[in-house]
């Protein structure tokens, strides 16, 4: 069989395409790159240099703790009723009865 001249066994010819093949993806590659340009980074929020004492310092200083949903929230817990008389007080006060 011939391989063009160029090759003595199909191994070579072979060996030949892959390296061919390797410079064509290379080449697709950084043109690919210079088109579009770079990746773009994704951007991560700058964080303070201490969260944790800044949320600290506010708690201790009054301010309501920022929280994801918006608004505040409250800085004791609610109370719940513990009987059903206690119950009906809270209704008829939230109820303006």
């Amino acid at each position: 069989m011939k391989y063009a001249k160029k090759f003595r066994t199909a191994a070579e010819m072979e060996a030949a395409y892959q390296q061919l093949q390797a410079a064509y993806t290379k080449k697709c590659q950084e043109a690919r790159e210079a088109v579009a340009g770079p990746p773009p980074q994704p951007e991560t929020p700058a964080l303070p240099p201490n969260p944790i004492a800044d949320y600290l310092r506010a708690i201790t200083q009054g301010q309501a703790p920022a929280v994801l949903t918006g608004g505040a929230p409250p800085l004791t817990p609610q109370k719940r009723p513990e009987s059903f008389e206690e119950a009906g007080h809270l209704a008829r006060r939230m109820f303006g009865e």
